[in-house]
């Protein structure tokens, strides 16, 4: 009997189909209750945290008063310096857990080119917001 390559990838891919499927849940499944700590003391800082805040709700999370009602917590850093006249924005943000095992996370640097006079802050907080929620949206 002469076995082809062809049919030894039919039998592999007939097994694979035919093996149970094992999808383990996303370490994000269960947040739905974030709690937003400060991104530091400045006025910038001050009010990122409170953009961030309302755009998490508006993507339909819930936004803890204390760490302790949260399903996790999200920590960030705010960075607003003004590279060759132009104003821009960074934040390096982690969600953890309540044991503080990080969930997710990364460097948002304002990429984009925005119009003179937008406010690069909200920008960010949306950006942020936004990506924060697919990750915690289960995909089919």
């Amino acid at each position: 009997m002469r076995i082809t390559l062809a049919t030894v990838v039919l039998l592999c891919a007939g097994s694979l189909a035919a093996a149970p499927q094992s999808s383990s849940p996303s370490p994000l499944a269960g947040v739905h209750n974030v709690h937003v700590k400060p991104a530091g003391q400045d006025h910038e800082a001050i009010r990122f945290r409170k953009l961030l805040s309302d755009e998490l709700r508006k993507a339909g999370l819930q936004i803890a008063a204390e760490e302790r009602d949260a399903d996790a917590v999200l920590s960030s850093t705010l960075s607003t310096p003004v590279v060759d006249g132009h104003s821009r924005a960074y934040a390096d943000v982690e969600l953890a857990d309540q044991r503080g095992q990080r969930l997710w996370g990364g460097d948002f640097p304002s990429r984009r080119r925005w119009p003179s006079g937008a406010d690069y802050v909200r920008k960010l907080a949306e950006e942020i917001a936004s990506a924060l929620k697919k990750a915690v949206t289960p995909r089919p």
